[in-house]
């Protein structure tokens, strides 16, 4: 009966530390993909450069947001080892995925390839009109690796096939009288062979973006978590081999989040004069809401020896919309950056006038 009664036992921890671990999100990192097998055929069939790696990756993240994970984007991984000594860069070799891990601490990282993309354009006579077509396919293919095994637990593929009509022209009728737009520029400012196709690209991006992220989230279940109580310490300055691998490796406690007072949310991504947040647990942010962007620093306060958090205010925004997982705002002024926070905005009610005052006590 020892022996039973012993097993149960160590069922019994082994499932409640599963499940401890299991109640917080999965944190992943997630990298731009790599265009470089379609780069030129972008400058060729649009006449310039874009960044349609970073595009699908913009829209892969809220994807991955609403199946309930925590997402380390570009920016952050790029400060955070930076702050690390480590350069970033922009293909992830997966033989670091457990070293990765530990520096951004993350379950897993998330990187994926553009592998083809075509743009098509045919016409159609229909009676006296002929109508043009643009028809956008993309290939896209992304990996999810765990840090905690370096295996690679997913590698969706996907085809986004995007056709939407372009024009119509009226058989028989000169250039100037069909109403045609001027063939020199196009929405977007394609110059190449197949101007105005750009949106259509994008449409084919976001339906690769839906359904990589589906499988993705699906795996999520799949993950073992690293333990991120502990964190990697920067290596000191000037060290080298042996002694910086060591350095890399000691571990120390992780330091506590602590939220600013009034703190509503944290910026996640920021993308020109916008910005993207995660709120907090007990946030009452709605679209409309104007908010203080705060950079925290920490600091040991000398009577007590303890640390604190303080913020500086460096910028405000304005909620564009707000979702349950996460929120846009627009940048009103300032300057922002990845990690700030965001600060409810206190109505402080103006004392009354002297004329008003008296009035109120009812003296002409």
């Amino acid at each position: 009966m020892s022996s039973y009664l012993a097993a149960a036992i160590g069922a019994a921890i082994f499932a409640s530390s599963l499940l401890a671990q299991a109640t917080r999100p999965i944190r992943v990192a997630l990298y731009d993909f790599d265009q470089s097998n379609v780069a030129n055929n972008i400058v060729k069939e649009l006449g310039h450069r874009q960044e349609y790696g970073k595009i699908i990756s913009d829209l892969l993240l809220p994807k991955l947001i609403n199946g309930n994970a925590e997402v380390i984007s570009r920016d952050q991984i790029e400060r955070l080892l930076k702050e690390q000594n480590y350069k970033y860069s922009d293909r992830f070799d997966a033989s670091q995925a457990a070293q990765y891990g530990k520096l951004l601490g993350v379950d897993a990282i998330i990187t994926g390839t553009l592998d083809s993309l075509f743009i098509e354009q045919r016409t159609r006579n229909i009676v006296v009109r002929q109508k043009t077509f643009i028809t956008a396919t993309v290939d896209a293919t992304a990996k999810m690796i765990s840090t905690a095994t370096g295996r690679v637990l997913a590698a969706p593929t996907y085809r986004g096939r995007i056709e939407r009509e372009m024009g119509t022209a009226y058989l028989g009728q000169a250039p100037a009288q069909q109403g045609r737009p001027n063939q020199q520029t196009a929405p977007g400012g394609e110059t190449g062979s197949k101007q105005g196709a750009d949106p259509f690209i994008r449409d084919a991006l976001r339906e690769c973006a839906t359904q990589i992220g589906k499988e993705l989230v699906m795996q999520f279940p799949n993950l073992q978590q690293i333990d991120l109580t502990r964190v990697v310490a920067p290596p000191a300055p000037g060290r080298r081999g042996p002694e910086a691998s060591a350095a890399k490796e000691s571990a120390a406690p992780a330091v506590p989040y602590m939220p600013l007072d009034d703190e509503v949310g944290v910026v996640m991504k920021v993308a020109e004069q916008s910005i993207t947040f995660t709120p907090g647990p007990d946030a009452k942010v709605k679209a409309g809401d104007t908010l203080e962007v705060q950079r925290a620093d920490s600091v040991i306060n000398p009577r007590t020896q303890k640390q604190v958090v303080i913020g500086e205010k460096v910028g405000v925004v304005e909620v564009e919309d707000m979702k349950a997982a996460y929120g846009r705002a627009r940048v009103t002024s300032g300057t922002v950056a990845v990690s700030d926070r965001l600060v409810a905005v206190k109505v402080v009610a103006k004392p009354p006038s002297a004329a008003s005052a008296v009035k109120k006590a009812g003296v002409k």
